[in-house]
C-alpha cells in the first residue's frame, strides 16, 4: 500500500533535510513525502531541495497565504489522496516524533482503520525538557480521555496515520493544532478502528517550538484546544 506522508515546515532548515532522509530510511515503500513550507525565511526549502529537488517520492511545495499548521497539513492530505496514496500521515518536522516508528505504525494498520503515536499507554513517555509543553499536553490529554473517549488517551500527538477512506467526509475544524483532538473524536464517533502505539516525545532537535515556549505561548494556545475539544464533547 503506498503512503502519503506530510511534513509541514517553518524555519526547519537544520531538521527537515535529515528527517526525510530518515523516514527514506524507515523502510515504508512506497512512500511519498509531501513538504509544505510555509514561507520559511531560513532557507528550509533551499536546503531540502539542494538535497531531494532530484527525489520523484519528496515532494516540495511552496505554500502560499493563507499560511498556518492546519491549512499545510489539509493541503498535503488532499496532495496525498490525488497522488492515489492508500495511507496517509503526518507528524512534526523537528524529531521530536521519531521517524523509525513509521514502519511499525504501517504495519499496526493491518488490524485498524487509524494509528496514533501516543506518550500516555504503556510504553510511552514524554521526556521533553520544556516543562511547560509537558504540562500542558497533560492537562489537555486529561480533559480529552475525561470529556471525550475515556479509551483514548493522547488527544495532542500529532503524530498519526490513517486509511484513505477515513478522511472521507473529515473536516479539519480549527485554525491550529487544536483540529487535531476534534479530529481524532470525529473519528472514534464515526467508528473507525482506532489504535495507539506508545513513542516516546523528546525536546525538538534544533530551533524554536511554535506551541509553548513561555507562558504568553501557553495561555495563547492551550484554551483554544480545551475550547474546542468542549464543543466537541457537547455534540456527543
Amino acid at each position: 500500500m503506498r503512503t502519503g506522508f506530510i511534513l509541514p515546515t517553518f524555519n526547519e532548515k537544520n531538521n527537515a533535510p535529515a528527517l526525510v532522509h530518515a523516514l527514506l530510511q524507515s523502510g515504508v515503500d512506497p512512500l511519498d513525502i509531501y513538504i509544505l513550507d510555509d514561507a520559511s525565511p531560513d532557507g528550509t526549502v533551499k536546503a531540502l531541495r539542494k538535497k531531494f529537488g532530484e527525489h520523484s517520492n519528496v515532494h516540495i511545495i511552496q505554500r502560499t497565504p493563507p499560511h498556518g499548521y492546519k491549512v499545510s497539513i489539509e493541503e498535503g492530505i488532499s496532495r496525498a489522496l490525488k497522488d492515489g496514496a492508500d495511507i496517509v500521515g503526518w507528524m512534526d518536522a523537528d524529531f521530536s516524533h521519531p521517524p523509525e516508528l513509521l514502519s511499525r505504525m504501517v504495519l499496526e494498520l493491518n488490524e485498524a482503520d487509524v494509528v496514533v503515536a501516543s506518550r500516555y499507554i504503556q510504553g510511552g513517555r514524554d521526556l521533553r525538557e520544556e516543562k511547560l509543553h509537558v504540562l500542558l499536553s497533560r492537562i489537555i490529554c486529561t480533559f480529552g480521555t475525561y470529556w471525550l473517549n475515556r479509551k483514548f488517551l493522547d488527544w495532542t500527538s500529532g503524530y498519526i496515520l490513517a486509511k484513505r477512506d477515513v478522511f472521507t467526509d473529515l473536516e479539519l475544524r480549527g485554525s491550529y493544532g487544536e483540529f487535531f483532538p476534534v479530529m481524532v473524536n470525529d473519528i472514534l464517533k464515526k467508528g473507525w478502528r482506532v489504535k495507539e502505539m506508545p513513542y516516546i516525545n523528546v525536546s525538538r532537535r534544533y530551533g524554536e517550538s511554535k506551541t509553548a515556549s513561555d507562558i504568553r505561548g501557553f495561555f495563547k494556545h492551550g484554551p483554544a484546544y480545551v475550547y474546542s475539544m468542549a464543543l466537541a464533547g457537547l455534540h456527543r
